[in-house]
């Protein structure tokens, strides 16, 4: 593994409070690379096909980027060409750490050749794929970002079929984990340890986020994807999986495509109906004798929301009227989450 590390990079980041701590730890005799901001610290294994093998929240001391080992973790290579677990998951990646950015988040690429080689084969159409990562940690939100980079080194065209993996157990103990999928179909909502192997698919996501929430510990990860190239998601729940699988992309020799993914770290929530650039929210609706209650959880993504407003109403379907709460205001809606409430007095005609 060759690790180049800039000395001005790391007096840069010494230097300056906010900025994204960056260097090289050994672990067992194993060498690996982190990231480590105000909120988590990323450890990133180049020879492990490039993963982030642990993310620890810094405000809990919860685990939340491995199922238990530094095997593996979040951001996995792979192609649906090949079976898992495929070449690129344990292949060992180039690393470089770049000077830290203006903002003080610190960023590391990786990088690997592909030779298409797998169970004695050689496939032809992954042979001579670059692919690159850029893993950047921001200094004060809890997101990380990883972008992803695959191109056609070869003399042919060729077909991009990225698929990426994350292995991790949200939070501390043993509670379930509950992952939230958009859907044609509405909000696909399965457990780690209650679900069927149909389930585990979501064929017809509706939108680019996904989200694995711990109710025991109300610790979770919200993951954002490039929804326009985005073809399904999958869980596999025994083993603590979300998973991306794309489109495949016609790729030319020379020629690039790019895909972003991010994750951030959410607290107070146990479950999620929505999660943007702009902030991650959560609606739930509690009905009693004589009221209807919603509660809304939201926080800002990466940085503070000025003037967000709350509107809230419950519309009866057989008439079509609606009972509108006043709405709530909030001047400022920063990365902690805030929870807001509003009552119906009652839930009459539907």
């Amino acid at each position: 593994m060759r690790i180049c590390v800039p000395l001005s990079a790391m007096l840069l980041a010494a230097s300056c409070c906010l900025a994204v701590e960056v260097g090289e730890r050994s672990v067992e005799g194993q060498r690996y690379l982190f990231l480590r901001s105000e909120t988590l610290e990323a450890l990133l294994s180049p020879e492990r096909g490039g993963q982030v093998v642990s993310l620890v929240h810094l405000g809990t001391g919860a685990q939340v980027g491995n199922a238990g080992s530094l095997d593996n973790g979040l951001f996995s290579d792979h192609g649906l060409k090949q079976p898992h677990p495929g070449e690129l998951m344990a292949a060992p990646y180039e690393a470089q750490v770049l000077p830290p950015a203006a903002d003080g988040s610190s960023t590391i690429r990786l990088s690997y050749l592909a030779q298409g080689g797998w169970r004695n084969e050689t496939l032809p159409s992954l042979k001579d794929m670059l692919y690159e990562k850029w893993y950047t940690l921001l200094p004060q939100a809890p997101v990380l970002r990883c972008r992803v980079k695959v191109t056609n080194q070869g003399q042919e065209d060729k077909l991009v079929d990225y698929w990426s993996q994350c292995i991790a157990h949200v939070g501390p103990g043993a509670g379930r984990n509950y992952y939230f999928r958009p859907a044609t179909t509405g909000l696909s909502v399965i457990s780690s340890d209650g679900f069927t192997a149909r389930a585990q698919f979501v064929t017809e996501p509706t939108a680019g986020w996904s989200a694995a929430v711990n109710r025991r510990s109300r610790l979770g990860l919200v993951y954002l994807v490039d929804y326009n190239y985005l073809a399904r998601c999958y869980n596999c729940n025994i083993a603590f999986t979300q998973e991306f699988m794309y489109e495949r992309v016609p790729l030319p020799p020379r020629k690039s495509w790019e895909t972003l993914i991010q994750v951030r770290v959410i607290e107070g929530f146990d479950s999620g109906t929505h999660a943007s650039e702009r902030l991650v929210a959560d609606t739930q609706v509690t009905q009693g004798t004589e009221s209807l209650q919603v509660t809304h959880r939201l926080c800002a993504w990466d940085g503070p929301l000025a003037n967000v407003r709350l509107a809230t109403a419950l519309r009866d379907v057989a008439t079509q009227t609606a009972k509108v709460a006043p709405v709530i205001a909030l001047p400022r809606l920063g990365l902690d989450t805030v929870t807001e409430t509003v009552e119906f007095d009652a839930t009459e005609g539907g």
